[in-house]
């Protein structure tokens, strides 16, 4: 370093005040928290989101309380034969019922606010539950009518 560019470096330092410093002291200060609640915001986002996949589990738990419900209806029916004017009574009592549960379930979840991924899990619970009653059903008759064969051949 020239003796010149330390005397230009030497008046630069002069120049800079006590106030300068202590406002670039502060600055470090405020981008320290500012990174320090990045940091933390992001972690909240994380919780935010285990949070909405617990709550969509739950939903889906929920749809399978329902149509697993509305199962029991149709295999008391089968049981106990009933006029269609019965079975529209109860339809509507099933229906009650299953809208205060719905409604008890978001709002335990969700504090009342409907969220799509509650809706989504709902009817995702449904179907899964459909899927695994018809395949039962395809089980059940597949296996019915070969133990017929069997009684039919000996």
């Amino acid at each position: 370093m020239k003796k010149s560019e330390a005397m230009d470096l030497y008046e630069g330092l002069n120049e800079i005040s006590p106030q300068m410093i202590e406002e670039a002291g502060n600055y470090k200060k405020t981008a320290s928290v500012d990174i320090r609640y990045k940091k933390s915001n992001n972690v909240k986002k994380m919780l935010n989101i285990k949070k909405e996949l617990l709550v969509f589990f739950c939903a889906c738990l929920t749809g399978v309380n329902v149509r697993a419900g509305y199962e029991i209806l149709i295999f008391l029916r089968k049981i106990i034969i009933h006029n269609n004017l019965v079975k529209g009574i109860e339809d509507l009592f099933y229906w009650i019922f299953m809208s205060a549960y719905i409604f008890s379930q978001i709002y335990a979840t969700m504090y009342g606010s409907i969220r799509w991924y509650f809706l989504l899990g709902l009817v995702f619970g449904v179907a899964v539950i459909q899927k695994l009653i018809s395949s039962g059903e395809k089980i059940h008759k597949k296996t019915r009518k070969n133990l017929e064969i069997i009684r039919k051949n000996r």
